[in-house]
């Protein structure tokens, strides 16, 4: 135990930096973003981080840190944090690797979760100071979407019809759409 709570200090220390609390922030809403992909209330076994680029060599360990808090927090009373996440994961059954490569971007955080056969995948990084989603599910977003207020996300078949339909139901029950983002691919399914 002493040894987990020398780590977690390490994650701690490091996290103080104005450019760390972007990344943590980019790191909790991937999270969240995948716990909401998992309709299925079983929990997932295993989560691969992987960060990309020179500026996130050392983050790994707070960037794995921040995706967990995002992928556990679900209104119970375990109150997932930087310092707890990854003991809350382990007790859970949960296995979380982590990884960082080089990487094509300046600045990437991938996460993948797995559970009975099913995975999901999330790819963001931090544009202008904002946490941004680049791709989902292996679907490359044409701009990046930011990850701050509410979300919808779907996949449809592609139709000409689709945006305006759902764009007019959306409205005829009083939610505004501040922006809209579809994948870059236009075969088969958006």
């Amino acid at each position: 135990m002493p040894h987990l709570q020398k780590v977690n200090a390490q994650v701690l220390a490091s996290t103080f930096s104005p450019e760390s609390h972007q990344w943590i922030k980019l790191g909790e809403a991937i999270g969240v973003v995948l716990k909401s992909c998992t309709t299925s209330k079983q929990p997932f076994s295993q989560v691969q981080i992987t960060t990309q680029g020179d500026c996130l060599k050392g983050s790994s360990g707070y960037m794995t840190s921040a995706v967990m808090v995002g992928l556990l927090t679900d209104g119970s009373k375990s109150c997932p944090n930087l310092v707890n996440s990854l003991t809350l994961a382990k007790e859970s059954g949960i296995t979380v690797t982590r990884n960082h490569s080089k990487g094509l971007t300046q600045g990437a955080c991938e996460v993948e979760i797995s559970f009975n056969g099913s995975s999901y995948r999330a790819t963001g990084c931090v544009q202008g100071g904002v946490p941004v989603l680049l791709e989902l599910n292996r679907s490359v977003f044409r701009q990046p979407v930011s990850l701050t207020g509410n979300l919808l996300f779907f996949k449809a078949s592609a139709s000409p019809q689709l945006l305006p339909a759902v764009t007019g139901l959306l409205a005829t029950v009083g939610v505004e759409m501040e922006s809209f983002s579809a994948p870059a691919d236009r075969s088969g399914d958006q």
